[in-house]
């Protein structure tokens, strides 16, 4: 597989190959996008991209057409998107600041509902036929799988490098990342900060009060030095309530 990557994403779109190849790409000008739902913005966020030809994808949020297979959950083929009904062509062409007049298009989806949307499209009517939408809706299945799967990985990592109680990094992340940014000072002839802390009293704070008191002084600690950690900026827990 080949792919201009825009984000983390695993390949996912093959070169073009003629359709008595094999390939799943028809020749000519192709390009295929791999877009996956934002939750924050609720909207549909460019990750991957690949064309056989021109430059890169410059719209990164989808258009009028993928956000019907969005809505719908259903798989998309426009023959002639010039005379398909169902959508503003020339609207939606100056918006892409490109022109297709074909696509096929699937949704990614597992239990929880739609991941994203992985698309087709040529600047050539009549490109897709129904067996290619199907080959794409087989490629968009392993596609969600990797991709949960690649998710929860992420989250693992991240639940491991966190103090479950503070939500702070822990000790050995800390070591990690101070080798790494001192490493990159010395190349860079930059400068580094570091700050030390811990909180006065605590042990007798635990012996008075209890140690769940304890704990709840430590969690809002962390959320409070956690709001204050600007980006490119780390906090950990050293250990204790250092």
């Amino acid at each position: 597989p080949v792919l201009r990557s825009e984000g983390p994403t695993a390949s996912l779109c093959p070169p073009s190959a003629n359709k008595t190849g094999g390939g799943v790409m028809p020749a000519g000008q192709q390009t295929c996008l791999l877009y996956l739902v934002d939750r924050e913005q609720h909207e549909l966020s460019l990750q991957s991209s690949y064309r056989s030809e021109g430059e890169a994808i410059k719209h990164k949020k989808g258009d009028i057409m993928d956000y019907w297979v969005l809505k719908q959950r259903q798989p998309l083929i426009v023959e002639d998107a010039r005379k398909d009904f169902r959508f503003n062509v020339e609207n939606q062409n100056q918006e892409f600041q490109r022109s297709f007049r074909s696509l096929i298009a699937v949704p990614l989806m597992d239990e929880k509902g739609v991941l994203g949307v992985l698309r087709m499209d040529s600047p050539t009517p009549n490109q897709y036929t129904p067996e290619e939408l199907r080959v794409l809706a087989i490629i968009a299945d392993l596609a969600t799988t990797a991709i949960r799967n690649a998710t929860l990985f992420a989250m693992t990592q991240e639940l491991a490098s966190r103090d479950g109680l503070t939500g702070l990094y822990v000790h050995r992340h800390l070591l990690q990342r101070l080798q790494e940014e001192i490493l990159r000072a010395f190349r860079s002839n930059g400068s580094l900060s570091l700050v030390l802390m811990d909180i006065d009293w605590f042990k007798k704070y635990n012996d008075q009060f209890g140690h769940i008191s304890g704990d709840l002084v430590l969690r809002q600690l962390g959320k409070r030095l956690q709001d204050l950690t600007e980006p490119g900026e780390i906090t950990a827990r050293y250990g204790g309530e250092e």
